[in-house]
């Protein structure tokens, strides 16, 4: 934290006005600075796989739609017939996301990425 302002890779940064540092060596709102950075950059990569994953649909010209966002996670209304494609999408598009990442931000990651891909006739199963 540079004069109370935390900033994530992407450049996106959050103003803590007038930190006080303790004796014991903690800061006011400790926490928070602390996991600013991280939950942030997770929502930046969250944030730019939907992109990614978007374009892929259209490239592909499918009908499934991304509809939601959910902490870590995308939630998309497939068209049935479209499934094997959209997890092939979703798969392309937040594995490489990193690639992406390194380019627009030079910034390099040094946690490898794993995603899960679920489906079910709705959101709840």
């Amino acid at each position: 934290m540079k004069k109370g302002i935390v900033q994530t890779p992407s450049g996106r940064q959050y103003h803590w006005p007038d930190p006080k540092r303790y004796g014991n060596g903690q800061i006011s709102n400790g926490t928070q600075v602390k996991n600013y950075p991280v939950q942030g950059y997770g929502n930046d990569l969250v944030q730019l796989s939907c992109i990614r994953a978007h374009r892929r649909f259209q490239e592909l010209g499918l009908n499934s739609l991304i509809i939601l966002t959910v902490h870590d996670s995308i939630v998309v209304d497939t068209h049935p017939d479209e499934t094997d494609a959209v997890n092939d999408a979703l798969t392309w598009a937040m594995t490489g996301v990193l690639d992406e990442v390194r380019e627009r931000w030079e910034h390099e990651s040094c946690l490898p990425l794993a995603i899960e891909i679920e489906s079910g006739p709705n959101w709840l199963i």
